[in-house]
Formats: C-alpha cells, structure tokens, sequence
C-alpha cells in the first residue's frame, strides 16, 4: 500500500509531535522537588534531604521560585537542620524565611517541637526588624496612594478644564 507525500507529511509531523511532547515530561516540578526533599526528611536521610534543598533553592539554578513554595522548602530545610543538631543554621534558614514572608506560620502539627522552638526564637530576635520592615512597607504603601490621588486630581482638573474651554463660543 503506497501513500502520499501529503500521508507521510502527516505522519512525520505526528511522529516529532509525539517525540517533542515526550520530551516535556522531564522538565523539574518544583512541587515534586519539595515533596522529595520532604520525604527524605521523613526518612531520616537528612544529608540526602539537605542537598535536595540547597539544590532547589540555589539562585541561580534551583527549580523552586514561587514565594509560598520557597517558604514552605525553607520551613523543612530548617526543620533537616535543626534534626542534623545545626540550630544556627536553621536559624539562619527561618530568618531567611520570616525576612521574605514575615507573616509565614509553620504548621504544628508537621513539625517536631524542637524546630518550632527554633523557629519562634528566631522570629523573637528579629521581631524589630520585621517590624520596621512592615512599618517601611506601610509608608511606601501610602505614599503611593498619595501619588495616584494627587493624579487623579490633576486629571479631573484637566478634564475640567478642557470641558470649559469646550463649552465656550467664540462669536465674531
């Protein structure tokens, strides 16, 4: 049986689609990443959990971005830390954490006391600064709004303006 060029044209698009889409199923999910690493936790295989977060959250290379996945990825590499017997640095994971979301609360119901003490000491040495964070933020917050209120008044009175000078009839 002998097919055309416009059948084999087909089936040679097919056959790279089918390839190329194989190909998109390698690509790193940063959920997975984290679930790993949080698996390896569980495990007690704390230096392979431990590269796992170093690897995923290297700037330049790491698979994980998004704020609320990066939080939660600092929360357990804290938590590997803190099981490895090196407070000081998941102290300096959560102030990490707690400068980039000050808001975070980690859950307790998933985490041993220990990292919990840890972490509630680190935000309680740093509270201040959180505070003057958050006090930086509200000022640029409402200097912002002046702004915009400042030009929406200048608009308005330029639009008044141009109404005016509409509405007037020159008579000659």
């Amino acid at each position: 049986m002998r097919f055309g060029p416009r059948v084999r044209a087909l089936v040679s698009v097919m056959s790279m689609l089918v390839v190329l889409g194989g190909t998109s199923v390698a690509h790193a999910d940063p959920e997975t990443d984290i679930e790993k690493g949080r698996n390896a936790y569980l495990a007690r295989q704390y230096d392979e959990a431990d590269s796992r977060f170093r690897a995923m959250l290297d700037p330049k290379a790491g698979s994980v971005k998004d704020p609320v996945l990066v939080s939660q990825a600092l929360m357990l590499w804290g938590a590997v830390k803190v099981a490895q017997k090196k407070p000081t640095e998941a102290s300096r994971l959560f102030e990490d954490l707690l400068t980039k979301d000050p808001q975070f609360e980690p859950d307790p119901l998933s985490f041993p006391t220990e990292v919990l003490d840890v972490f509630s000491d680190t935000r309680h040495r740093i509270r201040e600064r959180l505070s003057a964070a958050a006090r930086e933020t509200a000022r640029l917050e409402a200097e912002r709004k002046a702004r915009e209120e400042a030009e929406k008044k200048k608009e308005a009175e330029r639009v008044a303006r141009l109404e005016r000078l509409a509405a007037e009839e020159t008579v000659r």
